[in-house]
């Protein structure tokens, strides 16, 4: 996971495993080559399908992520834009199941409606565009008595999804407001309960914005830090992660259990 924590007029980003302060271990599998996979999003299908024919499905993944991407641009204010991708191949009916739908988490307090854009590339290489007209925005479940909150969720099923199909979907949520006006934390989690080939974070803020960040339980993340154009650019790169394991043993709080930013 990888987690961003701001406070104007300091930026901070935390992770919740290991937290290191100044410096993060760079790892070759973050300097992959590109592909149709990490490259523009909703590149040819047939570049798609020949990228992730090189990845061998793992015995008992029902899914296997091929990419996923999170990138959040700040602005001075503390608004955040963020745009996540992700590509991912079904590999057994249980996955067509448990993967059927895209979905994104909004608060119409201050942020604006999401979009959502998704296609499933057949085996055979035909490509089924998401419909907009099936997209629908609902209250998301508030877990607790008495608990009352305008979260809503945006989702829609995924067009023609069967086993050996490759998903790609973009969503896109825009702050018109900061969520709280001193700062905020933010956390991105690379590990799931499926294998994950690459992921990769990109955190972009004004370079006057005083930005701090921490990683945990990822010692391979190769890390790039440049500021151009009075912008300052963060890129964590993240090669494979196996399949994350549940556990019924109950750490202590203060102990990082995931691996995240």
């Amino acid at each position: 996971m990888i987690s961003l924590r701001f406070a104007l007029p300091r930026l901070c980003l935390a992770s919740a495993v290991v937290c290191l302060q100044a410096a993060v271990f760079p790892c070759a599998l973050g300097q992959a080559a590109p592909s149709a996979l990490d490259g523009p999003a909703f590149a040819a299908p047939s570049e798609m399908i020949a990228a992730a024919a090189k990845v061998t499905p793992e015995k008992y993944a029902n899914v296997t992520i091929l990419y996923e991407e999170e990138k959040d641009v700040l602005d001075t204010e503390g608004r955040v834009t963020n745009v996540h991708r992700i590509i991912y191949r079904i590999e057994t009916q249980a996955g067509v199941d448990s993967w059927s739908e895209t979905a994104i988490g909004w608060e119409a307090f201050y942020q604006k409606e999401p979009t959502i854009r998704a296609r499933v590339i057949r085996p055979g290489g035909s490509v089924a565009e998401l419909d907009t007209k099936t997209i629908t925005d609902v209250p998301a479940r508030n877990e607790g008595d008495g608990t009352y909150s305008d979260e809503r969720v945006h989702k829609a099923p995924l067009p023609g999804l069967s086993v050996g199909a490759i998903v790609e979907s973009e969503t896109t949520r825009i702050d018109k407001e900061p969520f709280f006006a001193g700062g905020g934390v933010y956390r991105f989690f690379p590990q799931r309960d499926v294998p994950v080939m690459r992921t990769r974070l990109i955190v972009e803020a004004p370079a006057a914005l005083p930005l701090q960040y921490r990683v945990s339980l990822l010692p391979g993340i190769a890390v790039k830090d440049d500021s151009a154009a009075g912008t300052r650019r963060l890129v964590f790169d993240q090669g494979y992660l196996a399949a994350a394991t549940n556990s019924d043993i109950h750490l202590a709080t203060r102990v990082p259990r995931f691996p995240m930013v």
